[in-house]
């Protein structure tokens, strides 16, 4: 609220309201090793850079690996997939 007082003591106010949105954060998956085709066995390591304007947002990631596994709720995590197929990799970040 705005008030303005004169030199009599005389005063108006007058107020406003501001509506603040959240802003979806913007997310990447960082791979290594880069090649996105890895050997039946082999290890994999998913990071996920998230940023957010608003800074005091608390950001988490919820991995799905595509083949079965529990969900992974760490920003990064290595993966070792035992069957020869592709397999969607899912990020969710949430703020």
């Amino acid at each position: 609220m705005f008030t303005v007082t004169d030199e009599t003591g005389a005063s108006g106010s007058e107020f406003f309201i501001v509506s603040v949105a959240n802003v979806v954060p913007t997310v990447a998956i960082v791979v290594s090793p880069l090649s996105r085709e890895i050997d039946e066995g082999g290890s994999v390591t998913f990071t996920g850079v998230a940023t957010d304007p608003g800074r005091l947002d608390v950001i988490t990631f919820r991995w799905d690996l595509g083949d079965g596994t529990p969900a992974i709720t760490t920003q990064s995590v290595s993966h070792r997939y035992l069957d020869n197929k592709a397999y969607r990799v899912v990020l969710t970040v949430e703020d």
